[in-house]
């Protein structure tokens, strides 16, 4: 489906409406010949979108850009995993400036909110990043040893993960960070003797190379320039370093955890994703993206105020200096998605499905041609072999190029399969998209314990009295007595400190916050329970007998 082409430009700022859930990849799809920024409102819909989007355009390049999967001014660094997806596609990004003119594929990035708004490395900075190894060519060994050091790699005995390397006799391991498997390069001298594939679990070389390009580990670069501009922005933002661990182990070239949440003291000027999008990039936000974006701000200030209020150790970066103020500071309007129609709103074309297709007849009796999408190539074959069973015929399409309208239209008995992460159908001028759910109702799906608590404690300490009655969930009842920050292993962490009868003292994790609960109740003269005591375990026995009790009893 082709858009108007008066929707494909950033200064007017349109919206388009309904956008039924899993319609947005197919409108993304009909535009273009362009460069598309797709802000997502948060990864699981970012990760969707960009999976069905691969299927209504195979040929297109897709580019994810994760946001980082810690919390605003955290003390622990992003999964080497995201770091390396976003390093990735910035590097793709910053480099292709000579490119263009003879890029073929249309790219697509697909990002969400958090990351748009976290500010980034200066784009010259990445295109200048990489270096590139090639067989037979004279390197020094400990030219390409500075490089990784520099570019956030660490130095370890044996290089297992991403971001790791290891010096070996003349052979340099490296894990690099936009790869699968590590490289394994060989020196005769300063000669670069071979390049191979190696498997980072077992070491074991697979593969040979004639060149490879190798990408920084992370978001900073850790060269003499940087360094010196941390040191120039520390001491403007926090005044001369007294004992400080940051500044000791930044500039002794040691590795701080969580170094990431000071990323603006490494450059004299940070950028943000637009400053690396090709020129006429259409940037196309997700519906409800401003108002979460508004959300996300305001839970970025709450984070600084609780770093700058609660703890006495941790220095955030002024708020401005490392997130965008809002979704409309970058300048583009874009195309705007809406759940619902307005007089103001431009039609998607699309629709909700109101009667799922539950039984043959419903299926049977669509106007237009039906395609069901399915999870996995197992439940396809289940439904297909159901349909089957009742005289349909059926036909499976790999690629949205594949599907053939006039195949499916030609009888009512004709259905088509597509595998694809529906989650709910929806129709089009065209056809109509039934997803697995519609058929069978919702999947099981084993839900994660959400930690909502542990992501907002920091602003919610705030709210709690010291002294106020918490519940543990393994201990019992016990007093709050604030956070404190503790050495664990060598590496710092922010403690939640409760007491207990005795003054015995526990401390809990921040990131295990989900396991404490207020007590829920104004009696001031609650026993506190005893740490490795039976009462509190014992009154929870007796509480569960008797909801068991009156569960029997209402059955």
């Amino acid at each position: 489906m082709n858009l108007p082409e008066k929707l494909l430009s950033n200064n007017f700022g349109m919206t388009l409406a309904p956008i039924p859930d899993g319609a947005e990849a197919l409108i993304l799809a009909g535009i273009e010949e362009r460069s598309i920024l797709y802000i997502a409102s948060n990864d699981r819909d970012m990760a969707r979108t960009a999976e069905c989007f691969g299927f209504f355009s195979p040929d297109s390049e897709i580019l994810p850009f994760p946001a980082w999967d810690i919390m605003p001014y955290d003390r622990v660094s992003p999964n080497a995993e995201i770091a390396n997806q976003r390093i990735s596609t910035l590097c793709r990004l910053a480099k292709q400036e000579g490119e263009r003119k003879k890029q073929q594929a249309q790219q697509v990035v697909f990002t969400t909110i958090n990351a748009v708004l976290q500010k980034l490395p200066p784009k010259e900075i990445l295109q200048n990043s990489s270096l590139i190894i090639e067989k037979g060519e004279n390197v020094s060994r400990e030219t390409l040893i500075n490089f990784l050091v520099e570019n956030g790699y660490d130095r370890v005995s044996k290089a297992i993960e991403a971001g790791e390397f290891a010096v070996r006799g003349s052979i340099i391991d490296i894990f690099p960070s936009n790869a699968e498997n590590g490289i394994r390069i060989d020196f005769f001298g300063e000669e670069v003797e071979q390049i191979r594939i190696f498997d980072p679990l077992t070491q074991i070389s697979e593969g040979a190379l004639a060149l490879y390009e190798i990408l920084p580990a992370g978001e900073i670069i850790y060269d003499e320039k940087s360094l010196e501009i941390f040191k120039k922005n520390y001491r403007k933002l926090f005044g001369a370093p007294h004992s400080d661990e940051l500044y000791e182990a930044v500039t002794s070239g040691v590795k701080y955890p969580g170094i990431e949440n000071w990323l603006p003291l490494f450059y004299a000027d940070l950028s943000d994703i637009f400053s690396y999008l090709p020129q006429n990039t259409l940037v196309v936000y997700a519906a409800q993206s401003h108002e979460s974006a508004l959300e996300r701000r305001e839970m970025i200030e709450e984070h600084f105020e609780s770093r700058t209020s609660i703890t006495t150790d941790y220095r955030p970066v002024p708020i401005d200096s490392f997130y965008l103020d809002s979704l409309g500071e970058h300048g583009h309007k874009g195309l705007s998605f809406a759940n619902f129609s307005s007089e103001s709103t431009i039609d998607s074309g699309c629709r909700n499905i109101t009667k799922p297709g539950r039984d043959i007849e419903q299926l049977k009796a669509y106007s237009k041609p039906v395609l069901i999408s399915c999870f996995s190539k197992g439940s396809a074959g289940h439904i297909e072999k159901l349909l089957k069973n009742h005289e349909l015929n059926v036909t499976r399409f790999d690629s949205w190029k594949n599907v053939s309208r006039e195949t499916l239209a030609k009888s009512t008995n004709n259905i088509g399969i597509i595998l694809l992460p529906l989650e709910s159908g929806f129709e089009t001028k065209d056809f109509t998209f039934i997803s697995e759910q519609d058929i069978f109702g919702d999947r099981f799906i084993r839900s994660v314990k959400k930690k909502k608590r542990s992501e907002n404690f920091l602003e919610e300490a705030n709210s709690i009295d010291m002294g106020e009655l918490v519940v543990h969930d393994e201990h019992g009842i016990g007093k709050f007595a604030g956070l404190e920050t503790l050495e664990v292993a060598g590496l710092r962490h922010d403690m939640v400190k409760l007491l207990y009868d005795g003054d015995d003292k526990l401390f809990v994790p921040v990131e295990n916050i989900d396991v404490i609960s207020r007590y829920g109740s104004a009696d001031d003269n609650a026993r506190l329970d005893k740490l490795g005591g039976v009462a509190w375990q014992e009154r929870k026995a007796r509480m569960k007998e008797r909801i068991k009790i009156a569960a029997d009893a209402l059955l």
